[in-house]
């Protein structure tokens, strides 16, 4: 004890690892499942059964690591994919101009309805890729 009657301070050392933290080897292709579920089930209509923060921390994570250009590729090519089906499910469904445009203003509201929750989804990756 000093004169004042306290107890002396302890010094706090930090050390610090010199590698890097790494991935679980299959970390990308299971958080890529994952997202792939919750894309198709936005797309159907479904409820998407991993919850939003943790999809994205998910995306959040892949970028970090370097995969946004992956990730990129693969989501929009599961939108492609979608897009496609949505325009071969209007052709030909009625001769009736206006039965047609209702039809293809109802599938754009949907699409619109479902980027926008898949862009809150991959929202990380809007901002950094």
């Amino acid at each position: 004890r000093g004169l004042t009657g306290a107890k002396p301070q302890k010094k706090l050392t930090i050390s610090l690892k010199k590698e890097k933290p790494q991935l679980p080897q299959n970390f990308e292709s299971d958080t890529w499942q994952r997202l792939k579920e919750c894309v198709t089930a936005v797309h159907t209509q479904q409820p998407v059964t991993h919850s939003f923060e943790q999809l994205y921390k998910g995306v959040e994570d892949l970028c970090i690591h370097k995969k946004g250009e992956s990730l990129y590729s693969k989501l929009a090519s599961e939108c492609e994919v979608h897009i496609q089906r949505n325009i071969a499910g209007l052709v030909n469904q009625t001769p009736d101009p206006v039965l047609f445009l209702e039809l293809a203003q109802n599938t754009w509201d949907a699409h619109c309805n479902q980027i926008s929750t898949i862009r809150s989804i991959f929202l990380y990756l809007d901002r950094t890729y």
